[in-house]
């Protein structure tokens, strides 16, 4: 209890220094990130064979070979945690030696696990990037979603590059007291061939292949001529405590542990098998809440088909009383009629 009572403290003043902080610089905050990171989200992360670290500016490498034409190719130098069970072919001789390029999130949330637990010290280490940070301080809406898809989506390209065994990737945006969490699955790798091919060809443009039944006169290529974009999504467990928000505020500090707890029980699940804990890889959060918005949905749609039969036995019935009501007025009418037409025996005796 003493050390929950403290790290609540010590978020409440740091949030506070870096709300009232006269120059609204982006460091102050990054006190308040460390203590989400490292006191609500991994606390007591590490298990048997793995160890969970917030590593602050953590270099996202993405490596690639260049050949004497300026063309790049995948580079068997990459930092993949898988590297070490891949095997590395020799260079041709016409590579020169492997380019990299980085990009550089203010907190990365990486497991490093021991491949061989029973070695100790291990000597043979896995690595993976689970989440990203990108602090900045207070930002209007519109400059909030581009720095989203541009700067924080080219760090997912980056993660993804770096470790061929990444599917999903966590992503924290914080702005000022605001923030953000979204999740990016794994694009497809003509994605990130184009994205690796234009880190030093500016000018590359990628050529994709058409499918086999293509008539023959399409027997061109299609040409992917924009950068592709990087598709966030929030996932089920996270959008059920946003109930309906965009953002997350530090005014509700209870809400943003909320979160933060949920977060972290979500990126176990996903990385349970890396982890080293007890899964399949999959959120049953997010399994129960999706499940809960299909029943309400069908709840909606069975009420839904209930008004619409009362409407159309409602209607009928009306159809009904108005085809009865001109019964009657027939009925009332056609003696009215028929003695308007008889001629008036006074007339006739005259």
């Amino acid at each position: 209890m003493a050390a929950h009572a403290n790290a609540d403290l010590g978020l409440y003043l740091a949030i506070g220094a870096a709300a009232n902080d006269l120059s609204q610089r982006e460091c102050p905050w990054y006190a308040v990130w460390n203590i989400c990171l490292n006191h609500y989200l991994f606390a007591h992360s590490n298990t048997q064979t793995t160890a969970c670290s917030t590593i602050p500016q953590y270099s996202l490498v993405w490596t690639y070979d260049v050949d004497t034409d300026h063309n790049t190719t995948p580079s068997s130098h990459s930092s993949s945690s898988a590297s070490d069970h891949m095997r590395v072919s020799p260079l041709p001789q016409h590579l020169q030696l492997s380019k990299r390029s980085f990009k550089i999130p203010d907190f990365v949330q990486v497991l490093h696990r021991a491949i061989q637990p029973q070695e100790f010290p291990p000597n043979h280490i896995q690595q993976r990037v689970i989440l990203t940070v990108e602090v900045k301080p207070a930002l209007e809406a519109a400059t909030f979603d581009r720095i989203l898809q541009s700067q924080v989506a080219k760090q997912v390209m980056y993660a993804f590059s770096s470790d061929h065994t990444l599917q999903s990737l966590g992503v924290v945006l914080p702005a000022g007291l605001y923030w953000v969490y979204h999740e990016v699955d794994r694009p497809p790798s003509c994605e990130l061939e184009y994205l690796e091919r234009t880190i030093y060809d500016s000018d590359y443009v990628p050529q994709v292949e058409n499918s086999t039944d293509t008539e023959s006169n399409n027997s061109g290529s299609s040409v992917l001529s924009d950068p592709p974009d990087v598709l966030f999504h929030i996932p089920e467990c996270i959008d059920s405590i946003l109930d309906g928000r965009r953002q997350i505020s530090f005014d509700d500090v209870p809400l943003c542990k909320q979160a933060l707890v949920q977060i972290a029980s979500h990126l176990k699940a996903f990385h349970s098998q890396f982890w080293g804990l007890q899964g399949d890889g999959k959120c049953t959060t997010c399994a129960a809440v999706a499940m809960e918005r299909r029943e309400r949905v069908s709840c909606s749609i069975q009420v839904s088909s209930h008004q619409i039969r009362f409407i159309t036995s409602s209607l009928h019935y009306y159809d009904s009383s108005i085809d009865n009501i001109e019964e009657v007025q027939n009925i009332q009418l056609k003696p009215a009629t028929a003695a308007a037409v008889r001629p008036d025996p006074r007339f006739e005796r005259a």
